[in-house]
């Protein structure tokens, strides 16, 4: 009898663990781009074609703008003919009107200019220049000559638009000067030397027949600063110089 109630005992147990087993729990296991069961995946959608030619078009034209770059010329020289006019007349009478031949090298300011030109420092370039002003006059018997050497530098400011015909420019800069003024009266020579120190300023405008060849128009006006001297007595730098330019670029 109690044997039987025992089998009984164990039948019931055993039912009631089958109609309610226990939850077992499962391992999350982080996986890359794996969901969990019931979750959907996330899915990019396909870029439109549309979308694709714009991708493919701003590649390409990155593309040109750096190889537009890398040929684009980097600097210039140009060649400056001129009249240079004193205001001191009565120092440099009469040679207060004098040919004036330069030449001048402009390169960018970092050495490079950006792809796109779209940097501040694109719009300035060093302005490298070497000038040489000279005349002579002859009255009876007095012989006067004068030869000016002029070595300038500073910063020049123009647009940097590739696609400009006319380019108009501004710059400045500091202008050293080495006189030379030879006088002879009777056959009697004197011979003055001097240096001097002053600032410049110049402007102009450029006309491109291409990238890398131009002509134009440039003034240069130079500051009085010490008094040089001329025939004798003190006479100012002080000039004005209109010249015509011939340049190329490389």
């Amino acid at each position: 009898m109690a044997a039987r109630a025992a089998i009984a005992l164990a039948a019931v147990l055993s039912g009631c663990a089958l109609q309610s087993p226990m939850p077992m729990p499962t391992p999350a296991i982080g996986w890359p781009n794996s969901t969990r069961p019931g979750e959907a995946r996330e899915r990019r959608p396909p870029a439109a074609p549309a979308q694709r030619r714009l991708d493919d078009d701003s590649r390409l034209q990155r593309l040109l703008d750096d190889a537009e770059a890398r040929t684009r010329p980097l600097f210039r020289f140009d060649t400056l003919i001129g009249q240079r006019a004193f205001d001191d007349d009565l120092a440099w009478e009469p040679l207060d009107d004098q040919l004036d031949l330069g030449i001048s090298y402009v390169t960018p300011l970092l050495g490079d200019r950006s792809v796109l030109l779209d940097r501040f420092s694109d719009w300035w370039s060093w302005d490298l220049g070497i000038a040489y002003a000279f005349d002579r006059s002859d009255q009876g018997d007095v012989e006067v000559e004068s030869q000016i050497v002029d070595l300038s530098a500073g910063l020049l400011f123009e647009p940097p638009r590739p696609d400009l015909r006319l380019v108009p420019y501004a710059g400045g800069g500091w202008t050293i000067s080495f006189t030379d003024f030879d006088e002879e009266v009777g056959g009697m020579k004197f011979r003055e030397r001097d240096v001097i120190g002053s600032p410049y300023v110049r402007g102009g405008l450029r006309f491109r027949f291409d990238a890398y060849r131009h002509v134009g128009v440039d003034v240069r006006w130079r500051a009085p600063g010490e008094d040089g001297f001329v025939d004798g007595v003190g006479g100012s730098i002080e000039s004005t110089t209109i010249s015509l330019l011939f340049g190329a670029a490389f």
